[in-house]
């Protein structure tokens, strides 16, 4: 009884392989070795891959046109060969089985495997990104899911990994190299000869992190952290870590070629007023990193040539004038609020402030040193008894 079948299609030329599973499926590789067809089309079982009874894995054979066609296993009962002892054949048709007598046992899915047309590359995209790597690119064209056995080559050297495919698409993620260049991507199916001739992809020089801004962040994070560099614009994604000291790295955000903004993180395991803590940066996946050591693929091996660092101080802290928990207001008169605040290390902006009640802004007008003034200029209804400020 075949059970499974895959792949289910596959090129012309062949050298796809095709894994069977079922059951009863010969008790010794000498009982299958020539017992696989797909309609007409050999396929050539492994016999470093038979699993008596239950598994086949054969290299199908090539097709002069394309085809679909049924998967047959042909074997004699209780395993033996064809010429040891015949004795019936029973079709396995989805649930239902018929037995005549006088044939071997021969078992067949209705699962068709297709033998396509070959497979066809259209174009990469993006088609450049930095040198050292990681770019995830996406190559467009058909009849892209044929097949076992896929391959996209970089040079003919190095491989494009985390391979995913569908009949239009294939994604995979491009490996470093050592200098700028225009490189040949081979998309290679069943071992075969390339498919993509013209298809290539340039390496830029990596992008630069010149500095960051401010310097500083509240131990609870997601300060704003202002990245200045160029060649942004080839990262697909960043992140920031904090050694020692970030719980978790965090994802940024890519505003043009020069800039990139990142929350910072919360710490954890925080001395207060000990050393500056070292601050990394992936991008694309990849360590950064002076041009000439990147790209590295371990953090621990880069804390000692992280260029940038952060300095964690307490959160701020704020009360009212008389430090009372509750803040009377009349409903339908103007709220002005005068925050007084402790004095800290972080240096914030004014712009770093924000106020609300409930879920209302309230609008900064003043901030110094110690206080905060904000103003609601819209009216609170009774309804919304007491809420909270934030």
């Amino acid at each position: 009884m075949i059970i499974t079948i895959e792949p289910l299609t596959g090129p012309l030329e062949g050298g796809t392989l095709v894994t069977i599973r079922g059951r009863n499926l010969g008790r010794r590789f000498s009982d299958v070795v020539n017992a696989v067809r797909i309609g007409n089309v050999k396929c050539s079982p492994l016999q470093d891959r038979y699993i008596v009874s239950e598994e086949i894995v054969c290299w199908t054979g090539d097709a002069a046109e394309e085809f679909s066609d049924v998967v047959s296993v042909n074997v004699s009962r209780e395993g033996r060969s064809r010429s040891d002892s015949p004795m019936w054949n029973m079709v396995l048709v989805t649930n239902t089985s018929t037995i005549h007598g006088g044939f071997p046992l021969v078992y067949t899915t209705m699962c068709l495997l297709e033998v396509s047309r070959l497979p066809v590359v259209k174009f990469i995209s993006p088609s450049t990104g930095p040198k050292a790597g990681g770019t995830k690119v996406t190559i467009t064209g058909n009849n892209l899911n044929v097949g076992s056995d896929l391959r996209v080559l970089v040079n003919s050297t190095k491989e494009c990994r985390d391979l995913s495919r569908t009949d239009t698409t294939i994604t995979c993620t491009m490996p470093g190299v050592e200098i700028t260049t225009t490189v040949r991507v081979c998309v290679q199916f069943e071992n075969k000869s390339c498919i993509s001739d013209n298809c290539t992809f340039t390496y830029e020089k990596n992008p630069v992190i010149t500095s960051i801004s401010p310097q500083k962040s509240q131990v609870s994070g997601g300060r704003i952290i202002t990245v200045e560099g160029n060649g942004f614009l080839m990262a697909q994604n960043v992140s920031m870590v904090v050694h020692a000291i970030g719980k978790e790295q965090t994802n940024c955000k890519v505003h043009t070629d020069t800039v990139i903004t990142c929350p910072s993180p919360a710490a954890s395991n925080l001395t207060v007023g000990r050393k500056p803590a070292l601050v990394d940066f992936y991008i694309n996946g990849r360590l950064y990193a002076d041009d000439s050591l990147f790209p590295l693929e371990h953090p621990e091996d880069a804390m000692h040539i992280s260029k940038f660092h952060l300095e964690y101080y307490a959160d701020p802290q704020f009360f009212t004038a008389k430090k009372e928990k509750w803040i009377k207001h009349h409903p339908g008169e103007p709220l002005t609020l005068v925050i007084h605040k402790e004095p800290d290390n972080l240096g914030l902006e004014s712009n770093e402030y924000g106020v609300k009640i409930g879920l209302i802004s309230c609008e900064i007008q003043i901030v110094s040193d110690k206080v905060i003034h904000c103003s609601v200029n819209e009216s609170f209804s009774t309804s919304e008894g007491q809420l909270p400020v934030t």
